[in-house]
């Protein structure tokens, strides 16, 4: 091998060294700002929901249809049920109609739906 051509393979080593050395580096360095940021993150889970409820008018999230609850449609599996003698308001807001929608069988109270304004059945 001729000097030059010595020379030039160990500076072109030189560099491909160097570059996967500043890889190695900027990968750990990725690593260890995930590793901080999920860290940090962890603590904020436990204060996300302190104030969720756990139902809506006394009907826990989960619970069966009650008795005095009418059955209205079923929707991609879901069931819908009213309650004719409830109040519908929300607050100061007049609402037309409270929909309870349950999923499986047997039902499970899962969401609550609420329209303000005219329904066309």
């Amino acid at each position: 091998m001729a000097a030059g051509s010595q020379n030039f393979y160990i500076t072109y080593s030189w560099q491909i060294e160097t570059k996967r050395a500043k890889e190695r580096q900027s990968s750990s360095e990725k690593g260890l700002l995930l590793v901080l940021v999920l860290i940090l993150a962890l603590p904020l889970g436990a204060f996300a929901f302190q104030n969720e409820p756990d139902g809506f008018r006394g009907l826990k999230w989960g619970d069966p249809p009650t008795e005095d609850m009418e059955y209205f449609d079923t929707i991609e599996g879901n069931q819908s049920y009213v309650l004719f003698e409830e109040k519908n308001s929300f607050g100061d807001v007049e609402l037309e109609q409270i929909f309870y929608v349950f999923y499986g069988d047997p039902g499970r109270f899962f969401q609550d739906v609420i329209i303000q304004g005219k329904i066309c059945y």
